[in-house]
């Protein structure tokens, strides 16, 4: 099969599959995501011969996470279904690494972004090189899904089964020991509109979300309103009287 966004190779024993839309730092798009689904099979298949599989990005990046030009919406159209393309996309990709009867070993290459991250760490081992960097932005400011809560799954403890393999090679343990030591974290929001859902998801749950797929479940608290400024609260900004402003001139 003749591949557009990866490359495949297999030589004695040891797949290669490379993400190869470099001018894109590997996001994925549709057609990778196809793709990388055909390399797993065919890597899976008996006369494939391979005993390994090495995941890795060309480039300066191993995986950028999702495309966001892919998901663009002409002016009038209906909004892209991201629960849809999660439970289509990046859950069987997911499910199918873990399903493999071999290794997989990510090899990390810049930076891994939200699902370019999500997916090296479903690989049984990850290195690292010192530029490599993972990234989950939104988890850090609060953007949590919502969605329906029987379709959250386990894909099983990829740094376990990483954690095994370590221990019983003390070369393994030194070599993870000195990436460790090289790694570099880099903070990058790749997302347009990254303020205005950090803003909004200060206020948990979140300001303009009713999460009712989450609230059907658990109590969420009050909602708080967010000022412009992005500062959390239970009402409007409070302006300071005078004499708060005396008193406090005062003290200076």
């Amino acid at each position: 099969m003749a591949y557009r966004t990866i490359t495949l190779g297999i030589e004695a024993g040891v797949a290669r599959l490379t993400l190869n839309r470099p001018d894109r730092l590997n996001s994925f798009n549709v057609e990778m995501h196809e793709e990388v689904r055909a390399a797993l099979d065919a890597v899976a298949s008996p006369p494939s011969g391979a005993r390994v599989l090495v995941l890795t990005g060309a480039g300066r990046g191993f995986c950028a996470g999702q495309d966001l030009s892919d998901r663009a919406v002409a002016p009038g159209g209906a909004a892209v279904d991201l629960g849809d393309s999660i439970e289509q996309r990046y859950k069987p990709l997911v499910l199918a690494l873990r399903a493999l009867p071999m290794p997989v070993i990510a090899a990390v290459n810049g930076v891994a972004a939200g699902a370019g991250a999500n997916i090296a760490l479903a690989c049984d081992l990850v290195i690292a090189t010192r530029s490599a960097s993972f990234i989950q932005s939104f988890a850090k400011i609060g953007l949590i899904p919502d969605c329906d809560l029987d379709k959250v799954s386990a894909v099983g403890n990829a740094a376990g089964a990483g954690a095994r393999m370590a221990l019983l090679n003390r070369g393994y343990r030194r070599e993870i020991e000195d990436t460790v030591s090289k790694i570099e974290k880099i903070e990058t929001a790749l997302e347009p509109k990254f303020q205005e859902h950090f803003v909004y998801a200060m206020a948990l749950p979140n300001k303009v979300d009713p999460f009712p797929k989450l609230s059907a479940a658990v109590k969420l608290p009050p909602r708080k309103t967010v000022s412009e400024d992005g500062v959390a609260g239970d009402a409007a900004p409070r302006r300071r009287s005078r004499e708060g402003h005396a008193a406090r001139r005062s003290r200076e």
